[in-house]
């Protein structure tokens, strides 16, 4: 009996163990591709429709400007003759929508040569990037960017686009010829749209057809194409600022309207107001109407809509008032940003519950997407002190699961898209960092959403203590021996960026100071990743610095317990320079 007591408690141990390992399903890396760092987030655009279990599909911008459409293991660029056409021009945004097996994507260009131009471009291509054709729109040459697509299946294409010709507005074109040719432009110039310009969406239902959606400073308007029917769609409360968002997908048009506070739009204290808005036919009544208050939250929100038209939306708050500071052995520390958010219209809840890592200026949300019965939503965490994509899920008004996509020390960029590809898997494109190389790369991990935790141990408490003082009786003794890249090599990764080696020796150099000893102690805040030291240490002075003379009496100076932070990265410590006292001010 001991011996199946035994055998069964192993069992479930190692099956518990295994299935805590199990929610990345699969990993992609696409290191042959040459995607920048710094792409913008509306550079980079999965293609959903062309995304399964054992297919990728993406469109993204190389450097240059060229539109690359990968699919599948071909890297194939789209507008070539494009670039020679406006050689030396700026390019932007993505677009695409799929009719069949034709592939439509939009770009924005701005010339400054012979001819001056700056112009809508609708790329016409079948699935495989074969044979693209290529419409110049924008009769006025003024178009300012954001170029949306929109179909109605049977080949009438609208593109609209915002346009700075003659004042600001909302510019909308029609093509019933497969994209083939767009009539001049109707332009949509209300007074006061410049606040809003760029929110705005084209939208398609069968009783209407094609309508405009688009939004000023006083409220969100829908324009019928065929017959230019304008109506309001939300007004603005008088004197308040809004952050709105308009989506039209899958046949329903959303409306979120973000109220800010009244006389102090970014006070993340004051009081925030929700409106959401679904419509089928945005010349009718809604179908949803849902309003709430709160506080503590940003300025900006990031919304999504479940499959029965529930609102969701994840936002970052701040903690109460005398509420904002960590403490842990007779220290403090500041407590700063974390992920929050509201399931159809409750209050905001914390979306992970972590308070080993309350301390950290933390979480940032970074895209988002929905399944059948709930949301992932991928996050920016600091909690490691180097930027790190995690993500949560939330179903049922509840956090699900969350776990990071990467092991510790794994740095990622903040760029991130999100898609759902059935039965409960999510798949999360994004930028890693191969420290051994210094370049980035894209992958693409599946992930189970509801399997997801953290099966990372870090060092406890007491390692990372023994750590510390290892490190800073290296460091005390680099110092009186003057080994300057040892010393260097306990700076912070953000100081050795901004400070590198070759300054530092070199003022080093110029200072001559000598170290006559040197002593560190120092203690882990709480169960963090930071440590508060003190160092006393007596150094010496060169006769002169620079042409001014040193006096005997003050070339010797003892300094008593000078307060520093260090960081535990990468499983060392690290000296944080770039920190304030006091409060921790990493800039990871």
């Amino acid at each position: 009996m001991k011996k199946l007591f035994l055998f069964l408690l192993f069992a479930f141990l190692f099956y518990g163990c295994a299935k805590r390992e199990n929610y990345v399903l699969k990993t992609k890396d696409f290191r042959e591709l040459n995607i920048p760092f710094n792409i913008a987030i509306n550079q980079f655009l999965p293609i959903k429709e062309l995304n399964g279990k054992d297919s990728y599909a993406f469109l993204y911008y190389g450097a240059d400007g060229a539109i690359h459409y990968y699919r599948d293991g071909k890297d194939t660029v789209l507008n070539a003759p494009v670039l020679e056409k406006f050689k030396g021009g700026v390019f932007d945004w993505l677009d695409y929508k799929i009719n069949g097996n034709t592939l439509y994507v939009a770009q924005w260009v701005r010339y400054l040569g012979d001819p001056r131009a700056k112009k809508v471009i609708l790329i016409k291509t079948d699935l495989e990037g074969k044979n693209p054709s290529y419409t110049y729109v924008s009769y006025t040459n003024e178009s300012l960017g954001k170029p949306l697509i929109q179909t109605d299946g049977k080949g009438d294409i609208l593109l609209v686009w915002s346009d700075e010709s003659n004042g600001y507005g909302v510019a909308y074109s029609l093509s019933t010829d497969g994209g083939k040719t767009f009539p001049q432009e109707t332009i949509i110039r209300p007074a006061n749209i410049s606040a809003n310009l760029d929110t705005y969406t084209p939208f398609y239902d069968p009783v209407n057809g094609f309508s405009v959606i688009y939004t000023t400073d006083r409220e969100v308007r829908a324009r019928r194409v065929k017959d230019g029917y304008d109506v309001s769609l939300f007004k603005f409360e008088e004197g308040y600022q809004y952050t709105p968002y308009v989506e039209g997908r899958e046949g329903d048009l959303r409306l979120f309207m973000w109220r800010l506070p009244k006389g102090n739009p970014a006070d993340i204290y004051g009081k925030y107001k929700l409106t959401f808005l679904v419509y089928k036919n945005p010349f009718d009544k809604p179908l949803v109407r849902l309003e709430k208050d709160y506080e503590r939250v940003y300025t900006y929100i990031q919304p999504a809509v479940l499959k029965d038209n529930t609102p969701l939306f994840f936002s970052v708050n701040m903690p109460p008032k005398g509420e904002d500071v960590y403490k842990a052995d007779g220290e403090q520390l500041s407590k700063k940003i974390n992920l929050v958010y509201s399931w159809k219209g409750q209050d905001i809840k914390k979306a992970v519950e972590d308070k080993d890592n309350d301390y950290i200026y933390s979480q940032l949300f970074s895209s988002l997407a929905i399944s059948e019965d709930g949301a992932l939503e991928v996050f920016m965490d600091k909690r490691y002190l180097i930027p790190q994509l995690w993500a949560v899920y939330v179903k049922d008004g509840k956090t699900a699961s969350f776990g990071p996509l990467e092991e510790p020390w794994v740095e990622t960029s903040y760029l991130s898209k999100t898609l759902y590809l059935g039965k409960g898997i999510f798949r999360v494109y994004y930028l890693v960092k191969d420290d051994k190389k210094g370049v980035w790369f894209l992958r693409a991990r599946d992930i189970k959403a509801d399997a997801l935790n953290n099966p990372y141990k870090i060092a406890s408490r007491g390692e990372k203590e023994d750590r510390l003082k290892s490190a800073l009786e290296k460091f005390d003794s680099c110092q009186v021996k003057n080994d300057l890249d040892c010393v260097y090599s306990f700076f912070d990764p953000v100081g050795q960026k901004q400070y590198p080696l070759e300054v530092f020796k070199r003022n080093a150099d110029a200072l001559k100071i000598t170290f006559k000893d040197y002593k560190c102690s120092g203690k882990v805040v709480g169960n963090t990743n930071i440590a508060v030291v003190y160092c006393t240490y007596t150094y010496t002075l060169p006769p002169m610095i620079g042409n001014v003379p040193v006096p005997e009496n003050r070339r010797t100076i003892t300094e008593k317990n000078v307060r520093s932070y260090w960081v535990f990265i990468k499983g060392n410590w690290r000296w944080a320079i770039e920190t304030v006292p006091g409060y921790t001010a990493l800039q990871w």
